[in-house]
């Protein structure tokens, strides 16, 4: 009876810790974004920041994964590893939490709720850097559809402060470090996304908000006395795996070597860029996130028709693009309405519009030294 009392008032404390962290969480973002609001914060630094070219901003964009992921990769470690689990309790509950940081605010909170269910444009995307879209302030509906709200390579850096979650009641120093780290990690790696005109500075605060929002839950539900009991160690590591492949963000590029002179477009990009040259080739760069990556693929379906298959992997909100490669005499179709179409310098001569809006385009002579600027036909 009295462990059972016991237990109890522990589930208690840590149900108040949890809402009180949360409420100071959401105060403070709350807070910070009224006063971004207020002084117009967003759009200022937008335009003073904004510098595509920046070579550290583009690079923090390529390696500001990195860090997380090989902490991830340690973390694993702990949770399968036997003989760390016993010796090091601290560093595996810490390696559980850390995990589920990753997934549920990283994954869940920022790239699912935040960027489906928000539409906020990006800075470059706006009037504010040139784009046609118009400015919204946070939360505000936005007549496109965005995804800047909120940052999820911010998140990268503030899932650093994951420990002060698990250390704050046993090493409060080193947990403040851990603390200011993460602060110190997702605003570095945020500015350089603002830099590049890819998020607003309230983008970067509300991804701090979720990360930390998921640490502190984690650590709520794998506290000191609720370790993850072994016989749910594999099912733990199904659902991180899962959650690895549904928020696995990819870049990847498909090619396609048509073997006769004439090529059908069946692939559903919504742009298509037309450009003379060698090979005769049909490329398309398909952006999204899931796995495995190989399962996409542009194949030939028949009487020269080419199309992305996606049908063996887990995949959500694919996007590509289609460059085809014509040389003299080859030739490319395609129905002109589905697509929006780009055309390089020299432009494939326009053949033929048939009476079901199918266009036929030709490769024409050139030579090397072309000028690449894309135009709108």
């Amino acid at each position: 009876m009295g462990n059972i009392i016991t237990v109890q008032k522990t589930m208690a404390q840590e149900l108040r810790q949890l809402l009180s962290d949360i409420f100071i969480i959401l105060g403070i973002a709350l807070g910070l974004s009224l006063v971004v609001v207020l002084t117009q914060l967003d759009k200022t630094l937008a335009v003073e920041l904004y510098n595509p070219q920046n070579p550290a901003a583009q690079w923090l964009r390529q390696h500001s994964s990195l860090p997380g992921i090989v902490v991830g990769v340690i973390s694993l470690g702990f949770i399968l590893a036997w003989p760390l689990r016993l010796k090091f309790p601290t560093l595996r509950r810490l390696s559980v939490v850390w995990l589920l940081t990753l997934i549920f605010g990283g994954g869940l909170l920022v790239s699912l709720m935040g960027k489906e269910l928000v539409d906020r444009p990006r800075p470059r995307e706006t009037e504010l850097l040139g784009g046609n879209a118009t400015y919204s302030q946070i939360f505000q509906p936005a007549a496109i559809e965005g995804k800047s709200f909120p940052s999820g390579h911010a998140v990268m850096g503030f899932v650093f402060a994951v420990p002060f979650f698990v250390l704050r009641r046993s090493r409060k120093k080193l947990a403040y470090g851990f603390l200011a780290l993460g602060l110190v990690g997702g605003f570095s790696i945020g500015s350089a996304r603002m830099v590049l005109g890819a998020h607003f500075l309230t983008d970067i605060i509300w991804a701090g908000a979720f990360t930390f929002i998921a640490a502190a839950a984690s650590s709520c539900v794998f506290s000191e006395k609720r370790d993850l009991p072994n016989k749910f160690t594999v099912p733990f590591l199904l659902l991180i795996g899962f959650g690895m492949v549904w928020f696995n963000k990819f870049t990847v590029t498909l090619n396609h070597m048509p073997a006769g002179d004439v090529v059908n477009i069946s692939i559903p990009c919504k742009d298509i860029i037309l450009e003379n040259g060698e090979p005769f080739k049909v490329a398309t760069k398909v952006k999204g996130y899931g796995a495995p990556i190989s399962n996409l693929q542009l194949v030939d379906l028949g009487q020269n028709f080419v199309g992305l298959i996606n049908n063996k992997g887990l995949y959500r909100d694919l996007r590509c693009q289609t460059t085809v490669t014509l040389p003299k005499g080859k030739q490319v179709r395609f129905p002109i309405n589905t697509y929006t179409v780009g055309l390089r310098k020299p432009i494939p001569k326009a053949l033929t519009l048939d009476a079901r809006g199918i266009a036929t385009f030709e490769g024409i002579n050139t030579k090397k030294s072309v000028d690449n600027a894309p135009v709108t036909d």
